[in-house]
């Protein structure tokens, strides 16, 4: 078996517990001490069959080629093949791993060179207090090689996280629902997540190294997308728009977000767009403006008189331009006034008895007089009913002139009598 000569210091205590145990097996210290850092390092305690150098040397050749051909497939993969950064990340992790696998081998077949020419020593002891017995040995060398192992196996730790990393990043992006890709600065696809490819209709693997021509967009997408994509580069910051594309499904129009994605120097490498499909909610919003608009049309050209109150000031929040007409006001003008200001013939007692039955029932009809800006009184009919209008709730009252059904109502009245 091949040796070196080590020098270790132990306290006295454990120098006395060695002797105790090389006593107990009837071996020597050196022995003891090589048999117990042989098993806590997990090395076998056999002596091997003798290791020529040049045996030694045509195994470290071996592995030498081995690692220069993973080394040019890698740079091969890196330089034809467009990568998501994550993958790019292992394959640089991994390079660098190779290289300190290939440190390591130089170094290992140097000290087993001068392992061979090494003649095996005696172990001299010491009798000092602190330390019982010495083994000369390279310390250098020696933390060196340890150093260099602890790297490897850091290295590999590293390259066992960012896999995992990677995988659990790869699994978000695929249950997202949103639409996720990157591009490069050439505007290149190095990545597209599932819905993103199903949405467009083709394959994953389909849209990597292409461009948005290359896939048939529309010009007018391709240019504005592309300025944007620009303009991230440009200045680092996020660019937010809206677009409509044509999907397997038809239309659709999505909120998107450009953000930059740096390099290990600082440096925008490529960009990520996030885009969330709003075609239901813009669907929603179109009907509602077309329901607001189709309201407004009513409201204003109504041939009755409508008026919106507010339920606790009892002041107009809106009018309709026949209610300002027939009272002779403009409309900013009765906007200024309550419905207390123009209504007359009401009590007090009968105008809380109004209040509290919209209040429980939600509707109420009733006859009112109301006074025009002129002073002119005209007999009308209210129906009213509670309703909410923007965050308060509020009385809409339709406002009938009933003037020309009074003489009628006299009449009818009289011949009862």
């Amino acid at each position: 078996m091949n040796t070196k000569s080590m020098t270790f210091r132990f306290p006295l205590a454990l120098a006395e517990e060695i002797s105790s145990l090389a006593k107990a097996k009837g071996t020597d210290k050196t022995t003891v001490v090589v048999e117990t850092l042989t098993k806590a390092f997990g090395l076998p305690f056999s002596t091997p069959a003798p290791v020529t150098t040049e045996a030694l040397q045509q195994q470290l050749n071996k592995l030498d080629n081995k690692i220069r051909t993973v080394s040019e497939q890698l740079a091969e993969l890196r330089a034809k093949t467009h990568l998501d950064n994550s993958t790019l990340s292992i394959i640089a992790a991994l390079e660098q791993s190779i290289a300190s696998f290939k440190s390591l081998g130089a170094i290992a077949a140097q000290e087993s060179i001068i392992a061979q020419e090494a003649k095996e020593e005696p172990l001299p002891l010491d009798t000092k207090e602190n330390s019982v017995f010495s083994l000369e040995v390279d310390h250098q060398k020696l933390e060196g090689s340890f150093s260099e192992e602890h790297q490897v196996n850091d290295q590999r730790q590293l390259i066992t996280q960012l896999i995992h990393h990677a995988g659990t990043l790869e699994q978000i992006l695929c249950a997202a629902p949103d639409l996720i890709f990157v591009h490069d600065r050439l505007g290149r696809y190095t990545y597209i997540n599932p819905a993103g490819a199903r949405a467009l209709g083709f394959e994953r693997s389909y849209f990597i190294g292409k461009t948005f021509q290359e896939l048939d967009f529309l010009p007018e997408i391709t240019n504005s997308f592309a300025s944007q994509r620009e303009a991230v580069f440009t200045t680092g910051r996020a660019v937010n728009d809206e677009l409509s594309i044509p999907t397997v499904h038809g239309n659709r129009n999505y909120d998107y977000i450009l953000s930059p994605i740096q390099s290990a120097d600082g440096s925008i490498d490529s960009v990520v767009c996030a885009a969330r499909d709003i075609t239901e909610r813009k669907q929603m919003e179109t009907a509602l403006r077309e329901s607001e608009e189709k309201y407004r049309h009513l409201f204003e050209f109504a041939n009755d008189s409508i008026f919106i109150i507010d339920a606790s000031t009892h002041r107009f929040l809106n009018v309709n331009w026949n209610a300002a007409r027939r009272l002779g006001y403009t409309r900013q003008e009765l906007l200024q006034l309550s419905v207390d200001e123009i209504g007359l013939l009401i009590s007090d007692e009968r105008r809380h008895a109004i209040v509290q039955e919209l209040r429980t029932t939600g509707h109420i009809t009733f006859e009112c007089v109301y006074r025009c800006k002129d002073g002119i009184e005209i007999p009308v009919e209210i129906s009213s009913r509670v309703i909410e209008y923007g965050n308060r709730l509020a009385f809409q009252s339709f406002v009938r002139d009933i003037t020309e059904c009074k003489p009628v109502e006299r009449v009818l009245y009289n011949s009862k009598k």
